[in-house]
């Protein structure tokens, strides 16, 4: 990211690509803005910082203007990077901004250190039974607090994350029914 930035925001886009990206994303040593794929809720209160730059999965690149209308800086990922880099240890960030649902106005703020949300996503994981290895599957949107302990939990469990659409209840019976999942 480079240019002493002091935080960056990324897209979680419900991908493999907005995962991997999250992931790469917290393993830097700076607070990250988890903006999920859906711009109207980008304008926040208070705005994100002007010049932020934000991270876009290569298959959401068409955010990019709408990126530049908020004054972030999009730095959209090539769909085939040549040089995959040095491996990052994710979730290592200072902390998550998360929003709240903007139910009565703009999306508010809501910074979560990571070790608050790692310490919650692996106390949730130990509750509900949940081993190394095991799958989970989520339907919601992986910037909101749900998706976000979800997706967390996964990345310390270093089981599959099933990333389904959250109307297709029956798609969700299928995938639990898998040996590798255990949790919905």
């Amino acid at each position: 990211v480079g240019g002493g930035h002091a935080i960056v925001a990324v897209v979680v886009a419900s991908s493999p690509d907005g995962v991997a990206l999250f992931a790469a994303a917290t393993g830097l040593s700076l607070p990250v803005i988890a903006l999920g794929a859906d711009p109207r809720l980008w304008r926040t209160d208070p705005p994100i910082p002007a010049g932020t730059v934000l991270l876009i999965p290569p298959a959401l690149a068409h955010l990019s203007a709408e990126a530049v209308r908020i004054g972030c800086r999009p730095l959209v990922l090539p769909d085939d990077p040549e040089d995959e880099g040095d491996a990052v240890t994710p979730l290592r960030a200072d902390g998550v901004v998360l929003f709240s649902s903007g139910s009565t106005g703009a999306p508010r703020a809501i910074f979560r250190p990571m070790q608050a949300l790692v310490d919650g996503a692996r106390a949730r994981a130990q509750g509900v039974g949940l081993r190394s290895g095991d799958g989970i599957i989520t339907g919601v949107s992986l910037a909101s607090g749900q998706g976000l302990t979800l997706m967390i939990s996964t990345l310390l469990l270093g089981g599959p994350l099933g990333l389904l659409d959250p109307v297709d209840h029956r798609a969700a019976l299928v995938t639990l029914a898998m040996p590798e999942f255990r949790f919905w």
